[in-house]
Order: C-alpha cells, then structure tokens, then sequence
C-alpha cells in the first residue's frame, strides 16, 4: 500500500467500499484496520461534525473512515496502540521505505529539520507525550501537530529523533 494512493481516501467513506480496493485486516476490540506496510486506517461508527465544540452524530451506524496511521517500526505500534504486533502478517516480509508525507517532510526526517520547515508556517504545536507506568511517567514520543497531520518521533534525543510516525485526518 502507497501513501499517495491511501491520502486521496475521504473523511466518512464507509470502510465497505474500500475492501474492494484496499487489502484489509481488522484488529481486535478496536476501531481499527491494518493496511499493511505500516498503514492502518481508523473508524468511526457513525458519521459527525462539531459545532460549538460538540460533536453532532448522524446518518446510520457503520464503519466511516477517519484517519490513516503510519509506523515505520513494529515497536512503534505496540507503544501507540499499547498491543502486540503478532497479527501483522507482513512486518518482517520487506523493510518499510522513506517516503515524503508533504513537501519537504518524509518519513525519516529529522524532529529539527521539520521544525524549522514548518516555522515558515505560524499554525504548527509541538509536543510530549508520557505514558503512566509503575507510577511514574515515562517518555513515549515527541509529536508536532500540523494541520491534518501529527507527526510522531520516538527517539528520546531531539537531536537524534527521526520522523517514524504519523497521524493524518481524512478531508471531507
């Protein structure tokens, strides 16, 4: 599966129509389909939109798209989804490849250099996310948010940190 032919996917297509096209394999007691390659594609069982920062549910209950995910490293995906990565079939068949998300921003660049891409940009939030364990927290992964997209980096050193993950909301 490329990213190219998975961002062009649109907010609320229900998931039947995209098995005919898309080689799926749902995961366990969540809304959540592995794509391969990396690539899982998130669900909501209804459609909605906010207003006044509320979410307003319609139409009928089904499978609707919603988000695509990408994780370079399987160890990536037990530290986001917090489960083990027994069920991917093809995590050891062929190494995942580089490749750019937006202009000037791909899979494997660096926490800085995407900073300094998106200062030219105003609306960018950076981040730190921390997991609860033994009652301490513990460092998970540094995220920029960005428009549809937020980008995961789960080395500890921001000087080391390369860009292995991603977050894209589909468009409407």
């Amino acid at each position: 599966m490329r990213w190219n032919q998975l961002q062009s996917i649109k907010l609320f297509t229900p998931v039947k129509d995209l098995k005919t096209t898309l080689n799926m394999e749902k995961v366990d007691d969540r809304p959540l389909y592995y794509l391969g390659n990396g690539f899982f594609l998130s669900y909501t069982e209804r459609r909605f939109e906010i207003k006044n920062n509320e979410r307003l549910e319609y139409g009928e209950e089904g499978e609707f798209a919603q988000n695509i995910y990408y994780f370079l490293y399987d160890n990536e995906i037990v530290q986001y989804f917090k489960m083990p990565v027994s069920f991917i079939g093809d995590s050891n068949k062929q190494p995942r490849e580089e490749f750019f998300i937006i202009d000037k921003i791909s899979i494997g660049t660096s926490l800085n250099k995407v900073i300094s891409e998106l200062g030219l940009h105003v609306n960018f939030i950076p981040g730190e996310t921390r997991i609860f364990k033994n009652g301490k927290f513990y460092f998970q992964n540094y995220y920029i948010q960005y428009g549809n997209y937020d980008f995961y980096f789960f080395n500890h050193s921001k000087v080391k940190s390369k860009l292995t993950g991603f977050l894209f909301t589909l468009y409407a």
